[in-house]
């Protein structure tokens, strides 16, 4: 589902679901956005006879730019890549992704079985926003991302559980860049049996 330049959004039950690369929710350029326990499960990108993809290919949720987004009981799970004959997993791949928006909420999210559970980055200054609350379970790397230039947030009464690098990472761009990641408080956050996997050990 792809929705760019509007003005109220309002999505409530939406599910979605299947195979390829993509995200399952894209909304780009909008200014007030509800949305109400969105669904988005089992996507997979690749078969046994792809090319490592080398980086993210699917992501459940995803807000590029765009102003005053709610985002309410999320539930992310199943999203996987495949290649060079092994088994899918879940590599490459965001539970709810933001890039430049501002003045954003995600209220009680449920992602599981991802590689990164919430990732907050880019370097359009994603800022002014809320997590509250929810769980991150099994995430190949990273349960809560903020990264590169997100300023201006808090991460409240969040658990990360069996997640692989960490459950919460803030980190400067890997470039020079005016501004960095900074001012963003956890708050009663919980990260729980990391390393998970063994992978990155």
């Amino acid at each position: 589902i792809y929705i760019t330049g509007c003005d109220r959004v309002i999505m409530t039950d939406v599910e979605v679901t299947g195979d390829d690369e993509g995200t399952g929710i894209l909304l780009a350029d909008c200014t007030d956005v509800t949305l109400d326990r969105p669904y988005v499960h089992d996507m997979k990108h690749g078969d046994s006879s792809s090319s490592d993809p080398g980086d993210d290919k699917i992501q459940g949720i995803w807000l590029i730019r765009g102003s005053r987004a709610a985002i309410n009981a999320p539930v992310v799970r199943s999203l996987h890549a495949e290649w060079s004959g092994q088994a899918a997993f879940n590599r490459y791949t965001r539970g709810i992704a933001v890039s430049g928006a501002e003045n954003f909420t995600i209220t009680a999210p449920l992602i599981s079985d991802v590689d990164q559970g919430i990732d907050i980055s880019g370097d359009e200054n994603p800022q002014y926003f809320s997590i509250m609350g929810g769980s991150l379970e099994e995430c190949y790397t990273w349960g809560v991302k903020c990264a590169n230039s997100t300023q201006e947030g808090s991460v409240v009464g969040t658990t990360a559980k069996r997640c692989g690098i960490a459950g919460f990472v803030v980190s400067a761009p890997s470039t020079t860049m005016t501004d960095k990641a900074q001012r963003i408080d956890f708050i009663g956050c919980k990260a729980i049996a990391t390393g998970y996997g063994n992978v990155w050990q």
